[in-house]
């Protein structure tokens, strides 16, 4: 007699992506950096929600290499392929005329916090003294996730001058760049994952 439908275990997931790349074979999802506060102080992570986060932002003032350093994770609970070129979207400061230069780090962790590096890209120095939204695109190596791994936005900032320097990450934040645009302070990175058409 074989086994009822309702205990069978699912062979395949049904993925869901923001965007379609339909020549390149991926699918795009949608994360966003945020903040929570808890007890042990601010905890940064990976939400596809855009939320408001419990800070606004990060600054730091100095002449360090990098000035800022944040890991923004998520973890996976069904096996999940990496391909392609990630988009990350975000919002940087300048204040009294700092020279800043972001810097996009993306990993994969092991459940065990092994990193691998899978791509990496260094911004635009921006020197005048305002506020900067950039979009960068990155070459993501081809990676495997299993349940427990985690995926991992870095983002740093790299701050001389010994002045001040911001990275946002609040949906909340909403500012007039540069440009004269206004622009808010989302940090938004689309991920590429491999689709089977």
């Amino acid at each position: 007699m074989p086994v009822p439908i309702v205990y069978r275990a699912a062979d395949n997931v049904n993925a869901s992506y923001d965007w379609l790349d339909v020549t390149s074979g991926v699918g795009y999802r949608r994360y966003f950096g945020v903040a929570s506060d808890i007890a042990a102080g601010a905890e940064y992570f990976l939400t596809p929600e855009s939320v408001t986060s419990y800070e606004e932002g990060k600054s730091a003032n100095g002449t360090a290499s990098p000035a800022i350093d944040l890991d923004f994770d998520i973890t996976f609970n069904k096996p999940a392929y990496v391909k392609g070129v990630a988009v990350v979207n975000a919002l940087f400061r300048s204040v009294s005329s700092a020279s800043i230069t972001p810097v996009v780090n993306i990993y994969h962790v092991t459940a065990v916090g092994t990193e691998t590096l899978l791509g990496t890209a260094t911004m635009v120095n921006r020197s005048v003294t305002g506020y900067y939204k950039q979009t960068i695109r990155i070459s993501l190596t081809e990676k495997q996730f299993i349940v427990g791994d985690r995926l991992r936005l870095n983002m740093q900032l790299n701050i001389l001058n010994g002045n001040q320097g911001w990275i946002y990450f609040d949906s909340g934040t909403s500012v007039t760049d540069v440009d004269g645009r206004t622009v808010t302070g989302t940090l938004a990175f689309d991920c590429p994952f491999r689709i089977d058409l």
